[in-house]
This record gives structure tokens, sequence and C-alpha cells, in this order.
């Protein structure tokens, strides 16, 4: 039997939640409460375009890096964001490009 990291969302976790809005957010979970919210740091906004899908900050004028708390009755699907995603969020909010994996230098 294979063993596998939980699909459950933990601290620290880069995860993506659609909310009953229709808008999908991708942010890194700082806390998840007893009831279900999730504290995320620097919520990105998940917006499709012809290139594919890009991430917009969902607080446009927030000063510096927000964390937001999401409640849970405003979520409808939460999951663990794709390594592919994951490596944009990172280069957007902190600067830093991740080299594919496999490569040795």
């Amino acid at each position: 039997m294979l063993i596998s990291k939980s699909t459950r969302i933990e601290e620290g976790d880069l995860a993506t939640f659609k909310l009953s809005n229709g808008d999908e957010i991708v942010g890194r979970v700082e806390s998840v409460s007893v009831i279900g919210d999730y504290e995320v740091t620097c919520p990105m906004s998940v917006v499709p375009s012809q290139k594919g899908v890009m991430l917009y900050p969902s607080l446009i004028t927030a000063k510096d890096k927000p964390t937001v708390t999401l409640q849970k009755q405003h979520i409808l699907m939460c999951a663990l964001t794709t390594s592919e995603l994951e490596a944009h969020y990172i280069q957007l909010t902190t600067g830093i490009t991740t080299a594919p994996s496999g490569l040795v230098v």
C-alpha cells in the first residue's frame, strides 16, 4: 500500500477554495478553526484567460500581504492546489522562481 499525504487541508498548505459567489481563491492556509473557517494569507483570484489560468490579487488595494478569513458557510469546495499553479503563486507572492523538478545543476 502506498502512503501519501492526506488530502485534508492543513496549516502551511497552498489551497484552492471555490466560494458560493463563484469565485475561486488560492492562498496559503495559516490556520483552520474548529468550526471549519480558514485563515488564508495572500489570497489570489483565479482568472481564466486565452493563455490559460492567471492569478490576480483578490484584494487589489490591500496593504502588504493580507491575511483573511474564509468562513465555512461561504466555501463550497476546497482542495490542495496543483504543483504548477503553486509555482506560479510562489513567484507572484515572493518573487522567487522555482526550478522544475528533475533538474540537477
